[in-house]
C-alpha cells in the first residue's frame, strides 16, 4: 500500500500544479515563469525545513497596488537588486500581477490546517 502512494504522490502534485497554473491568465503565467526564475530564489522557500530569506510575495504585497509593486521591483532596495534593466514594462507589470493573484502565506497555512 505504502508503494502505491508513493507512486500516486507525484502524480497528485503535478495535477495540482496544473490546475493552479490554469486558473491564471497569460500574463500571470508569465509573471509566474519570470517570479520563479528571478525571484524565486529569495522569496520561495527552498525545502520545507528552511524558510524564505525574503517576503512571502501575495495580494498583500505593497497593499497589492500593481504600480507601487512594478515601482519597487523597477528600483530594487539595500537588500534587493533592481530589475529595471533586465525587464521591460509589460514583463514587470506581468510579475506584479501574478503577485496579486497568489494568497497570503498565513492563508495558504490555514487552508492546510483546514484540510486536516
Amino acid at each position: 500500500m505504502r508503494q502505491l502512494w508513493l507512486l500516486a504522490l507525484p502524480i497528485y502534485i503535478l495535477s495540482a500544479q496544473v490546475h493552479a497554473q490554469s486558473a491564471l491568465t497569460p500574463r500571470q503565467q508569465e509573471g509566474q515563469k519570470i517570479l520563479m526564475t528571478s525571484c524565486g530564489l529569495c522569496h520561495e522557500k527552498p525545502d520545507i525545513l528552511n524558510p524564505a530569506v525574503a517576503p512571502h510575495l501575495s495580494r498583500s504585497t505593497l497593499g497589492g497596488h500593481v504600480d507601487d509593486i512594478i515601482a519597487y521591483i523597477k528600483t530594487g532596495s539595500n537588500v534587493m537588486p533592481s530589475f529595471k534593466y533586465m525587464y521591460n514594462d509589460e514583463q514587470l507589470r506581468s510579475v506584479a500581477d501574478y503577485i496579486i493573484s497568489r494568497p497570503d502565506e498565513a492563508a495558504e497555512g490555514h487552508k492546510a490546517n483546514d484540510k486536516k
